[in-house]
């Protein structure tokens, strides 16, 4: 069975793949900008998960406070900003999550709880970088990574 960790990842990325696709390429795992196949890409992570057994005993459910990286990847054009290149990927990947977010059921775990980071590569023409980290909240039950419906 698959973990609850890997289901909320998959989850995030069939959000962004769902009807018209944030960017042409949505995958899980780090980016790796000098590889970029095309001008933009997001890359679904998980980043760490902090948890805690909740139970008397300290043998039984446990919580976890998972974050989820959607790295969002943009080549810039020439003369163009790096950080103007992806800026609006980030856009649309947060706007697509925050809806996604308040449908009953659909990563109902996810908190407001969020942060957002930017770096750039240089190359023949700038990639940017733009980090989004989402904190969702789930749980597991007794000796397993299994997520509690």
């Amino acid at each position: 069975m698959t973990t609850a960790h890997l289901a909320i990842a998959q989850q995030v990325q069939a959000l962004l793949e769902a009807g018209t696709p944030v960017a042409p390429a949505i995958k899980l795992g780090r980016a790796v900008p000098m590889q970029l196949a095309s001008d933009t890409a997001v890359f679904v992570r998980l980043v760490r998960s902090p948890g805690k057994d909740i139970t008397a005993n300290g043998k039984g459910h446990m919580a976890w406070q998972t974050w989820i990286g959607v790295e969002c990847v943009a080549r810039a054009s020439a003369g163009q900003d790096a950080h103007a290149a992806v800026d609006a990927l980030l856009q649309a990947s947060f706007a697509r999550l925050a809806v996604a977010s308040a449908e009953d059921g659909v990563l109902n775990g996810l908190t407001h709880e969020c942060e957002v980071s930017w770096d750039t590569a240089e190359a023949e023409t700038p990639i940017a970088t733009a980090l989004l980290a989402l904190r969702v909240q789930h749980l597991t039950g007794p000796a397993s990574l299994v997520a509690l419906n």
